[in-house]
């Protein structure tokens, strides 16, 4: 099956991985967006969108602010 991945407003990022696992794309997607570091994603996040697409949502960690 076709990956894609959401990132906050980014809604359709393509697998930098295709023939890896969940976990190596994710690995991968952190160099380009390093904001998502702490993040997690699994296999069970994953929701379909057609017959041959999923979709994994990686959600944002809130921003800290002092104060």
């Amino acid at each position: 099956m076709k990956r894609i991945f959401s990132i906050g407003t980014m809604t359709s990022i393509s697998d930098p991985c295709p023939l890896g696992t969940l976990q190596e794309a994710f690995e991968l997607l952190v160099l380009r967006f390093p904001h998502v570091r702490h993040s997690a994603v699994f296999e069970s996040d994953a929701t379909i969108v057609d017959a041959k697409t999923v979709k994994y949502t990686i959600p944002l960690v809130p921003s800290k602010t002092n104060g």
